[in-house]
């Protein structure tokens, strides 16, 4: 009988033991289960919350080949140099260094379907323009960056510290996006520098000196028109006027042989304000162009000296692969080094040449402006040169120039900016807005929270059935 409660009574202890540790083991299934969910959580807040980013499009004729509107070729990675991010830093009240600022940002090209659909055309056809020069890029602005992911756990710990004392991130975007657009414009959009002339400055040259500006403008302008006319931008007038083209031939026949007439005017009457200080400035240049042609001339027999020594093992003939007119592949046959001697030589003496003839058209002015006066019969000096009447024509000839000049300018300042309107030329920003989305987030965070519970799930069973195994050795000792 008392065996027999014994036994009731223990049975009752292991169950009440066994009730203890299911109990147990719920509760920490529980607290596991808590646990990786609230580490999903956390990973879906910091994706949601660590970076900010905006899309950043290039809009011009030229964007598909790679180019500026000006035809020099685009770079993104202007969007980090100093004059960006300086003024970025000025925008935020200084509050974020040049190099702190650079760590967080990160830079992404993006292929959208109707630019992957061109290139793919333009392959099929044959054409030989099957590279890609992305037009769209993607700007991040993250807490912790892959940058600052790859400087280690202390790196990362310090800027998510230091990210609560510096503004928005939103605002630390903006200011990049802001200065980028400032900094584009500037360089790129806007041609101010072209246009724009002080005239003053240039009234108070002497007379040979006006000519040469006004020469060196017109190339300046005609070298502008063309570029934009071989663009096949078109940009025409509202009212028909006509446009680049146009402004080229009227430019050429206009104030380009005006000048010409005015320089030649001023040198054959030695017109000039100042004929001291034009002598002296002729004389300078005529040295600087002498001194130039000695260079250049001993440069070109040092080269020349160079290439009858230069090892014949080294200028055999060799083959590289090329491409023909037709795009097709052939070998080329070449002189390795003795072509690069020979092409630096002859530029040598091209460069020799052309300071000879600098230096001899310097002694010529020289002489222009020198004499003024002539003796005549009676043995007096007669002033056949400068005198004010030339003076007084001249001013005429310039004032008609300038006129031209500044009216041509105006004209392709128009046409230039309703151009921009026409073709849309412009670096076009979105608002910042979440690098990661709701839903992305998400999908992330669920597919972290199976992986984790599936992970839980193994250490579990092996830890239970390693306790299991334990027990019953436990048991078969007794």
């Amino acid at each position: 009988m008392i065996e027999a409660e014994n036994k009731t009574v223990q049975g009752r202890a292991v169950k009440s033991r066994r009730l203890n540790k299911e109990i147990g083991a719920g509760k920490g299934h529980v607290v596991i289960l808590v646990l990786i969910l609230a580490i999903c959580c956390l990973n879906a807040a910091y994706r949601l919350t660590n970076s900010v980013s905006a899309t950043i499009g290039i809009n011009s004729v030229f964007s598909a080949d790679g180019q500026n509107p000006d035809g020099t070729p685009f770079s993104i990675m202007e969007l980090f140099g100093d004059d960006v991010i300086d003024r970025a830093v000025e925008k935020l009240g200084g509050k974020v260094t040049a190099q702190e600022l650079r760590s967080h940002l990160s830079i992404s090209d993006h292929m959208n379907s109707s630019s992957f659909s061109r290139l793919k055309q333009s392959i099929f056809d044959g054409e030989n323009e099957n590279t890609y020069f992305p037009t769209e890029y993607l700007l991040t602005y993250s807490t912790i960056s892959e940058q600052i992911q790859n400087e280690g756990i202390a790196a990362q710990c310090k800027a998510l510290v230091r990210s609560s004392s510096l503004p928005a991130k939103s605002e630390m975007l903006g200011a990049v996006l802001e200065s980028y657009q400032e900094y584009y414009a500037e360089k790129y959009l806007n041609y101010d520098s072209l246009f724009e002339i002080d005239w003053l400055a240039v009234d108070s040259m002497d007379y040979y000196n006006r000519s040469e500006f006004m020469n060196d403008t017109i190339q300046r302008l005609m070298r502008f028109l063309q570029y934009k006319n071989t663009g096949a931008v078109s940009q025409i007038e509202g009212g028909g006027n006509g446009g680049y083209s146009d402004l080229m031939v009227e430019l050429s026949k206009g104030p380009a042989q005006g000048v010409e007439n005015y320089q030649a005017y001023v040198t054959q009457n030695g017109v000039t304000n100042n004929k001291e200080d034009l002598l002296r400035q002729f004389l300078y240049m005529e040295k600087l162009s002498q001194e130039e042609n000695t260079r250049k001339m001993q440069e070109y027999t040092v080269l020349r000296e160079a290439i009858e020594l230069y090892d014949s093992t080294t200028t055999k003939v060799v083959f590289i692969p090329a491409l023909d007119e037709n795009q097709e592949f052939y070998m080329n046959r070449t002189n390795v080094g003795l072509d690069y001697l020979s092409e630096k030589a002859d530029n040598a003496q091209l460069q020799a040449a052309s300071a000879t003839y600098s230096a001899k058209q310097y002694a010529y002015l020289q002489t222009c402006f020198g004499e003024e006066y002539v003796i005549d019969e009676n043995g007096s000096g007669k002033q056949i040169k400068n005198t004010s009447e030339q003076r007084m024509h001249a001013d005429e000839l310039y004032e008609t120039l300038k006129k031209d000049i500044q009216r041509l300018i105006a004209e392709a300042a128009h046409l230039t900016e309703e151009g921009k309107q026409t073709n849309q030329e412009a670096l076009n920003v979105s608002e910042p807005f979440g690098s990661v989305s709701i839903v992305g987030a998400g999908l992330s965070s669920a597919k972290r929270f199976v992986l984790l519970l599936m992970v839980a799930y193994v250490v579990l069973y092996t830890a239970s059935v390693l306790s299991e195994k334990k027990q019953k050795g436990c048991r078969a000792v007794k």
